[in-house]
Parts: structure tokens; C-alpha cells; sequence
């Protein structure tokens, strides 16, 4: 019996079939950690973007209010648009 004791836990001869526990911790705890990271930067994208399109929408809102208020002036025939301190009319 002793033999075989000695046989079965003895270093040079037992083979590794599997993962240590520290081995697996370690590997979790990498796996987390990347999988923080990926979730931060997707996160910070989103911002981004969600931002630059809020910019994109306000910018083209205010360009097609300026259109709009250019053309009715333009259109507007009971504005009068003459100057007296002016000797020409003011043109818009």
C-alpha cells in the first residue's frame, strides 16, 4: 500500500489534467476586467455619438428657422425697410 501511496502522489509521475484554481481565478478575473472595459468605451461611443447628433439635429433646426425667417422678410410687403439717417433703403 505505502507503494502505491507514494506512486500515485509523487511529483515527476502525476500528469496535469486540468486547470488550478488560481489558474481559473485569474483567468475570471481577466475575463471581468475586459469585460468592464468594453462596456466603459461602448458607453463613452454612445455618449459621443448621441451628443453629435443632438449637435447635427440643433445645427439643421436653426438653419431651416434662419431660411424660414429670411424668407418671409424677404416676402413681407408691409415691412418698410427705408432708413431716413440712411440716404439709401437698408437692404436685408
Amino acid at each position: 500500500m505505502e507503494l502505491q501511496e507514494g506512486f500515485l502522489f509523487s511529483p515527476q509521475i502525476r500528469t496535469r489534467k486540468g486547470f488550478t484554481l488560481i489558474e481559473l481565478l485569474i483567468f475570471a478575473a481577466m475575463l471581468i476586467f475586459i469585460g468592464v472595459m468594453f462596456e466603459a468605451i461602448l458607453l463613452v461611443v454612445t455618449r459621443v455619438q448621441a451628443r453629435q447628433s443632438a449637435a447635427a439635429e440643433v445645427n439643421q433646426q436653426s438653419q431651416v428657422l434662419t431660411q424660414t425667417i429670411q424668407y418671409y422678410i424677404q416676402n413681407a410687403w408691409l415691412v418698410d425697410m427705408t432708413i431716413t439717417y440712411f440716404k439709401q433703403p437698408a437692404v436685408i
